[in-house]
């Protein structure tokens, strides 16, 4: 069988080493720094989102207080 045949052994691991190095390089190169840059956009959003949320919940607690004195009063 020509995968066990020791002389060509030695050349086949050799360009499956070049293989992974150059796919490597290229993945680093070509879809890292999109995929650095789609989390930063999702963790600057989310962080905003949140602020967002507490700001609403701290609107929404003064909505209620409010609602409750003037239902005191009557």
């Amino acid at each position: 069988m020509p995968q066990f045949d020791i002389v060509s052994f030695q050349t086949q691991i050799f360009w499956l080493f070049i293989s992974f190095i150059l796919f490597y390089f290229f993945i680093l190169k070509e879809f890292l720094p999109g995929i650095i840059t789609l989390r930063k956009l999702r963790i600057r959003r989310l962080s905003y989102l949140s602020l967002n949320n507490v700001r609403i919940y701290k609107e929404l607690a003064l909505t209620k207080t409010s609602l409750n004195n003037i239902l005191r009063k009557l």
